[in-house]
């Protein structure tokens, strides 16, 4: 499931690679920007916001043309504050976050969902359950009694009937609101990757693992994670997925 695209202005190629890994394991299409031309390719009904790294004495042609475009897509700074603040906070009523560095997932993905925000008017009232049905009714108080709850909790339900926009409901109600949501489908992962999707590894834990990756679990912690398709996993990796649950660390 993607969210949207998020154009990424950065010239140096090391940041964009791992903002552009940050933006996938978030759902969201990376579309590096280099020039005005790549800018004006861009559909500004699908991209949900642009981020800038910024440099005090920098510019550049895709930069200057984002800020004299007539779109509405937010702007997103990555940077130093007070950089964002003099390049692009003062020139464009379009800017709405900053992201300082080292990036963090958290932080990025905070300024992603202020930006949906601003596109939508409240991003978060498209991912509820809609109906007048007794059924919803009885649906919607359960999620509301269950969200006051700091616990595990199992939705059950065919495919497609909306499992992850109660989770998304939950997530919004309970405690743990202004956390990440980081969902993830088991099945979509191959068995012999999943655990280090879960949990993460360090690098040289096993072979092809030529750099520390930080699991799902960690990236979810003061949020929610919601991990679709349980069913699917190995009884391995069951077993090991509710020692953690149990163990809740």
């Amino acid at each position: 499931m993607c969210d949207g695209s998020v154009a990424v202005l950065e010239r140096e190629q090391e940041r964009s690679r791992r903002l552009s890994e940050l933006l996938e394991f978030a759902h969201y299409e990376p579309i590096p920007v280099s020039n005005s031309e790549t800018l004006e390719k861009l559909d500004p009904r699908d991209c949900v916001a642009a981020i800038i790294g910024l440099r005090d004495d920098v510019s550049s042609p895709a930069f200057d043309g984002l800020l004299r475009g007539a779109s509405d897509i937010p702007i997103v700074a990555l940077g130093a504050k007070e950089a964002a603040s003099n390049r692009v906070h003062a020139h464009d009523p379009r800017f709405c976050a900053y992201v300082p560095e080292p990036i963090r997932y958290r932080q990025l993905v905070e300024a992603l969902d202020r930006a949906k925000g601003i596109r939508t008017g409240d991003a978060a009232s498209r991912c509820f359950p809609v109906g007048t049905s007794s059924a919803i009714r009885e649906l919607d108080s359960q999620i509301s009694q269950v969200a006051g709850f700091d616990t595990t909790v199992l939705i059950q339900g065919e495919s497609g009937s909306g499992k992850e926009l109660v989770a998304h409901r939950m997530h919004a109600l309970s405690n743990r609101r202004d956390g990440p949501f980081v969902p993830l489908n088991c099945s979509a992962v191959p068995r012999e990757l999943l655990e280090s999707e879960l949990f993460g590894h360090e690098k040289g834990a096993f072979t092809g693992a030529i750099t520390s990756r930080v699991g799902r679990f960690e990236f979810a912690e003061a949020g929610t994670l919601f991990l679709d398709e349980i069913g699917d996993m190995s009884p391995e990796m069951q077993v090991k997925l509710l020692r953690v649950l149990q163990e809740r660390v």
